[in-house]
C-alpha cells in the first residue's frame, strides 16, 4: 500500500465524520464537558462518574485551548477515530494483503455506527483505538520484544481508564 491510498482513506474518514462536529452537545456529552472543566486536582476523583478518567483529562488539558465544542470533540472522538481506520486498515493489510487491508479500512471509514461515535465527545472511540492497537501489536509481530509487551500494558492500560467496558 502506498501512502496515497492511506492519505485517501484517511481523508474519506476525515470527511464524513465532520458535519456532526458542529452540532450542540447533547446531555452526556455536556456532561462530560463541564466534569473536565473541574481543576485538574479533581480529575480523578470520579466516585460518582460513569467512566473512567482518561478522557476527563485528555478534553481538560484540550479547554486550555479551546471550549469550542466541535474542538473537544476533534481531540476526544475525531482523531481517535480516524485512527482507528489507519490501525484497521493496517492490520488487514499485516494479516492479510494490501487489498483487504483497504477494503478493512473502507468498510470502518463509512460505518455509519462508527462515523456517529468519532463525532460524539464520549470515550467509545477513543477505547476502540486502544483496543485496535493492542490487536495491531498481537497480530502484526511475530515476536513480542519487550518494546512491544510495553506498548501492549500501555494501550491496554489507556484502554481500561477510558472505559469500563474496555475487557469486553
Amino acid at each position: 500500500m502506498n501512502s496515497k491510498h492511506f492519505i485517501f482513506l484517511a481523508l474519506i474518514a476525515l470527511v464524513l465524520r465532520l458535519p456532526g462536529l458542529f452540532d450542540s452537545f447533547w446531555l452526556d456529552e455536556a456532561a462530560q464537558a463541564l466534569e473536565s472543566v473541574r481543576p485538574l486536582s479533581q480529575q480523578l476523583k470520579i466516585v460518582d462518574d460513569f467512566q473512567p478518567p482518561l478522557l476527563h483529562l485528555m478534553i481538560h488539558l484540550a479547554q486550555y485551548i479551546s471550549v469550542a465544542e466541535w474542538w473537544l470533540r476533534v481531540v476526544g472522538a475525531l482523531v481517535p477515530g480516524v485512527l482507528t481506520v489507519l490501525l484497521t486498515c493496517h492490520i488487514g493489510k499485516k494479516v492479510v494483503s494490501v487489498r483487504y487491508g483497504l477494503i478493512a479500512g473502507l468498510l470502518l471509514a463509512t460505518s455509519s455506527f462508527h462515523i456517529f461515535y468519532s463525532q460524539e465527545l464520549r470515550p467509545y472511540s477513543l477505547s476502540a483505538l486502544f483496543a485496535t492497537f493492542t490487536w495491531m501489536l498481537l497480530l502484526t509481530k511475530p515476536v513480542l520484544d519487550t518494546k512491544t509487551k510495553v506498548l501492549f500494558i500501555l494501550a491496554t492500560g489507556a484502554g481500561l481508564y477510558s472505559t469500563y467496558l474496555y475487557p469486553f
